[in-house]
C-alpha cells in the first residue's frame, strides 16, 4: 500500500469512527437534555482496577513475519515473539447523580503492555522490546433501573464517548558477526473512542460501595506516526541494508486497543 492509499484508508476509517461516536454522543445528550433533570443529589469518586483485552492481530502478525524473515536470512530458529493481547488496566470514575437512576460520569482508562523476545545461541544474539500504551478520557451516562440508596445491590448499564491517546515504542537489536540490526521506533496517535458496560454496585455503608462491571471498549486508533531509526547490515539480503532516520514515518500496522474488559472498583460517596 503506497502513501496516498494509506492516507485515504485512514481518512475513511476516521470518518466511520466519527459518525459512530457522533450518533452515540447525540443519544447521550438527548437523554440528558430531554429526560434527565439536572438536579444533583450525590457525588462519588471510584478508582478501579481490571483486565482489558486488545485486538492487535495486525501488529502481532506483522511482527511474526519480521522475525520469520530474519530467521530465513540468518539461518536461525527463533522462538515465536510474544503477542499483544491484553493486560491489567486501571482508572477513575467521578459520578454525579442526576434525577432518578441516572448518573453522569467522567472517567479515565490507562493500559500498558510489553512484549519481549530474547535469543542467545552464539554467535547469534537477538533482543527485541515492544511497548504499547493507552490513555482514554471519556464522558458518559449510567442508568440504574429501580435505583434506591437503601438497597444492598443495584444493577446498571452504561455508555460513554471519549478520546483515546496511544503510544507504541520498539527496539530491535540483532548481531551474529556478519549481520547487524539496530532499529528503534517511537510512535503516537489519537482517535475517538466509546465504552459500553453493565455492572452491579454493592453498598457496604452509606459512604462506601463495591462496584463490578464488564463491557466492551471501542478504541481502534489505526496506524501511528512518529520517528523510525533503521541501521542494519544484512549481506544475505542486500535490499535490506539501510541507514535511515524518518521523523514522519507512518506505520503499516493497525493499532486497535479495543476489546472486552472487566473491572472492580471502590466507590466513595462524597455526598448522599
Amino acid at each position: 500500500m503506497n502513501g496516498i492509499e494509506k492516507v485515504s484508508e485512514k481518512l475513511k476509517t476516521e470518518r466511520k469512527k466519527y459518525i459512530i461516536n457522533l450518533i452515540l454522543a447525540g443519544f447521550l445528550l438527548s437523554l440528558m437534555a430531554g429526560k434527565i433533570p439536572l438536579n444533583a443529589q450525590s457525588l462519588s469518586v471510584m478508582p478501579f482496577f481490571g483486565y482489558k483485552k486488545v485486538e492487535m492481530e495486525s501488529v502481532n502478525q506483522d511482527y511474526r513475519y519480521k522475525i520469520s524473515r530474519l530467521a530465513v536470512i540468518t539461518d536461525n530458529n527463533f522462538p515465536a515473539p510474544e503477542n499483544f493481547d491484553g493486560n491489567y488496566a486501571w482508572g477513575l470514575h467521578v459520578n454525579y447523580r442526576l434525577e432518578g437512576g441516572y448518573f453522569l460520569y467522567a472517567g479515565t482508562i490507562y493500559y500498558f503492555e510489553k512484549a519481549r523476545l530474547n535469543y542467545d545461541i552464539p554467535p547469534a544474539s537477538l533482543r527485541t522490546l515492544r511497548e504499547v500504551e493507552l490513555f482514554d478520557f471519556n464522558i458518559g451516562v449510567k442508568y440504574y433501573p429501580n435505583y434506591n440508596t437503601w438497597r444492598r445491590f443495584n444493577f446498571y448499564g452504561g455508555a460513554a464517548v471519549g478520546y483515546a491517546f496511544g503510544w507504541a515504542r520498539s527496539e530491535f537489536k540483532y548481531i551474529d558477526g556478519v549481520n547487524r540490526i539496530d532499529n528503534q521506533g517511537d510512535f503516537f496517535t489519537g482517535a475517538l473512542s466509546a465504552t459500553f458496560s453493565a455492572g452491579i454496585t454493592y453498598r457496604i455503608t452509606n459512604i462506601i460501595a463495591l462496584d463490578g462491571a464488564f463491557g466492551y471498549h471501542l478504541a481502534d486508533l489505526g496506524d501511528m506516526e512518529g520517528r523510525l531509526q533503521i541501521s542494519q547490515i544484512l549481506p544475505g539480503d542486500p535490499s535490506s541494508q539501510l541507514e535511515v532516520t524518518d521523523d514522519n514515518y507512518i506505520t503499516d500496522e493497525n493499532y486497535n486497543f479495543g476489546g472486552l474488559f472487566a473491572q472492580i472498583g471502590l466507590k466513595f460517596n462524597i455526598s448522599y
